[in-house]
């Protein structure tokens, strides 16, 4: 099995879109809420792009996918450097 790039790239921006979406001012469990549904946003709208039929199967693996490379990329740069908490304390607008 070979991975798309497309997935690799996906994963490896998501942490930073949840960044982008999470807010300061919301309990850890919102912002949870908030990481989930952005993933399973993005792994429809990449099966929706390359016309992959929508089963729970397909939906799984694809997801699968794209969290595990997302987490790695989340411990390994976005987390570590410092970027998560600065893009989401410089974008919220709830405190």
């Amino acid at each position: 099995m070979s991975i798309d790039p497309a997935i690799i790239l996906i994963g490896a921006i998501l942490p930073l879109i949840v960044a982008l979406a999470k807010q300061t001012g919301w309990d850890k469990r919102t912002n949870s809420v908030v990481a989930i549904i952005v993933y399973a946003l993005a792994v429809f709208l990449y099966m929706v792009q390359h016309q992959i039929p929508f089963t729970l199967e397909a939906f799984s693996e694809n997801a699968a996918a794209i969290t595990s490379i997302g987490f790695v990329a989340y411990k390994m740069f976005w987390d570590a450097l410092g970027i998560d908490a600065a893009v989401t304390e410089k974008t919220t607008v709830v405190h």
